[in-house]
């Protein structure tokens, strides 16, 4: 991508985690069927698909099949099919019990363990051989506006010092203009939160709510784990009316585990440290025993959106449309998003290839997402019944 170039396309994804992919796959593929001929562009952030997304995720995999062939559906790398499944509390002294039922929505009966990283290539590759052009390492650092409408782009400018000094390898960054612009950013996005901001996105809506999620991987002695093996806790370190959240507990195969420790950040307590809390969760046996003779390979954080259907802003607007986390498309009571993220971009890719064949980018025209996501299983997951 030339720094000194405008560059135009039909439409642009900003994000390569499983919304921004799985919009690109569903366009590009719609595309071919009504044999129209259009640029799709994805730029990521990371300096490769998958970099910045942390292995370990139970993913329900059944929307995948709308979205990619037989063939490819049974290509996707998912490590290992669930096949224990427990809720368990743990208590301050040490002990533990195992809920002789499952909570509602935490089943995971069908699910499968997967690292999303690595199904995120996947879908790279899939995108790319389907024609869409995926540029990785872009940070975007702006929206370009005209006449209030989004009309693209403008990726960060590199060669600047941390006081935003110019240096001698200074360059601007590329402005990529698009007619449909697709923000796929996850969490809280910069990108988004400017956007929802200035179009107003978020009016009548509740205000969004966030928790973190803590998750390491570790590296077991061989044949110490048993792959598809989910566990789910709750209560200690985590005070009753206090804090809100609990941990995870995933086997996989090569004698992988991923755990993790989810809060929501509403907690009144300032000296409340997530972090440090994952650590203390990491002490109580239920969990130690599960790590004992292995070593930390990978540890890191994510928010996720949870304030549900009436904190989603308008996710749609004259040549834009907002998927996956980005738009709060998570359900809190199963802790999962892919699926959601998927779909969402599933129709997405309806609209915009609607749009684009009549030539109307308008927020009108693009309302057809918002039609579809209420008539999908996202609104049906989200919609307080």
């Amino acid at each position: 991508m030339d720094s000194q170039d405008i560059i135009s396309t039909d439409v642009l994804i900003v994000g390569g985690g499983p919304a921004g992919l799985a919009t690109a796959i569903a366009t590009a593929d719609k595309l071919k069927q009504k044999g129209e001929n259009k640029r799709i562009m994805l730029i990521e952030k990371g300096n490769s698909i998958g970099s910045h997304i942390l292995s370990g995720a139970v993913i329900r995999p059944a929307v995948f099949k709308d979205l990619l062939t037989t063939g490819e559906f049974d290509g996707i790398p998912f490590d290992s099919k669930v096949n224990d499944d427990v809720t368990v509390k743990l208590n301050e002294d040490g002990g533990s019990s195992t809920l002789p039922f499952h909570p509602p929505y935490m089943s995971n009966d069908g699910n499968y363990i997967a690292s999303l990283g690595q199904v995120c290539r996947y879908m790279a590759t899939l995108a790319i051989e389907r024609g869409v052009e995926i540029y990785t390492g872009f940070a975007v650092d702006s929206v370009i506006y005209e006449d209030g409408k989004v009309v693209g782009v403008k990726t960060k400018d590199t060669g600047v010092d941390h006081h935003g000094v110019k240096q001698k390898n200074f360059q601007e960054g590329t402005i990529v203009k698009a007619g449909i612009t697709v923000l796929a950013e996850g969490t809280r996005g910069s990108l988004t939160k400017t956007v929802v901001e200035k179009l107003n996105l978020d009016n009548g809506k509740n205000p969004q709510i966030y928790s973190l999620g803590v998750k390491e991987i570790w590296q077991m002695p061989k044949d110490t784990v048993k792959a598809g093996s989910v566990k789910h806790t709750f209560g200690y370190p985590l005070r009753d009316k206090e804090e809100f959240g609990g941990g995870f507990i995933y086997g996989m195969t090569e004698d992988r585990v991923a755990i993790g420790l989810v809060v929501g950040l509403d907690y009144q307590d300032p000296s409340f440290d997530i972090h440090a809390a994952m650590q203390v969760w990491k002490t109580h046996p239920e969990v130690s025993k599960m790590l004992t003779g292995g070593s930390l390979m990978e540890s890191g954080a994510k928010t996720l959106p949870e304030g549900g259907w009436n904190s989603v802003p308008k996710y749609y607007d004259d040549n834009l449309m907002i998927v996956g986390d980005s738009a709060g498309f998570l359900t809190t009571a199963r802790l999962k998003g892919v699926h959601l993220a998927v779909r969402s971009g599933i129709c997405a890719a309806d609209a915009a290839v609607n749009a684009l064949c009549n030539n109307d980018t308008s927020k009108s025209s693009l309302k057809r997402y918002e039609d579809l996501v209420n008539k999908s299983f996202i609104y049906k997951e989200l919609y307080p019944t």
